[in-house]
């Protein structure tokens, strides 16, 4: 079952009628492995295939393929304030590790990473870990944006070693030429290799201890 909040059908009839010829939206949702699908809508384009699942709502009509349906399950979509104005924001369900490592690191994900990385319009899902290597997939406005390499290593890496010593390294398994909404494109706005500060409106997590705050500081001079 899929849930559509009211803002993001609101949000949603907004992109349909910028098009004002398409019969409707379809969602499609890319990748194999959940924790990292790539969902996105795009204008309907020719006639439904009879396989397609039809979700009706008033004026507004939205087309899934069978593919993407089988990964749409419990999905919520909503709306995402963001400094570029409002997003659409897909929610799929926390996936449960049966590794103890791993259910901490999305606690931790779920609990104080990801909360600070939506001002960027940004979230990062968790792949897997494996002998002491975290692999997490980067997805918003993270996904494509000129400063997620400096996001993982000065922010997110750091935080994970502190608050969880056996993980040893975190690696960022994203396409980031895929990217369709960066929050800053990699070919404009701050170059990466200046001044430009990752996560410049979030600060550090308050109770990261003085040692990490010390070494974060370090790497960003």
């Amino acid at each position: 079952m899929i849930t559509i909040t009211q803002n993001a059908l609101k949000l949603l009839r907004q992109y349909l009628d910028q098009d004002g010829s398409s019969p409707g939206l379809r969602l499609l949702i890319s990748g194999d492995i959940p924790g990292a699908y790539q969902p996105s809508f795009i204008m309907m384009e020719g006639e439904a295939s009879e396989e397609d699942t039809l979700i009706r709502h008033g004026d507004l009509s939205i087309y899934i393929d069978p593919e993407s349906a089988s990964k749409a399950y419990e999905l919520k979509i909503d709306v995402l304030r963001t400094v570029y104005g409002p997003r659409i924001k897909f929610e799929f369900p926390c996936p449960h590790w049966d590794n103890p490592v791993a259910d901490r690191l999305q606690k931790l994900i779920d609990g104080r990473i990801n909360p600070g990385l939506i001002s960027h319009g940004g979230y990062i899902s968790l792949l897997g870990v494996k002998d002491g290597i975290a692999e997490i997939y980067m997805g918003g406005g993270c996904h494509g944006c000129g400063l997620s390499s400096r996001t993982l290593t000065e922010v997110i890496e750091v935080l994970v070693k502190q608050e969880i010593p056996q993980i040893h390294t975190v690696i960022d398994r994203t396409d980031h030429a895929t990217g369709a909404n960066p929050y800053y494109p990699a070919t404009s706005g701050p170059n990466p290799g200046t001044n430009a500060k990752p996560l410049e409106r979030t600060q550090l997590p308050e109770n990261m201890s003085p040692s990490a705050r010390r070494r974060a500081r370090r790497k960003k001079k």
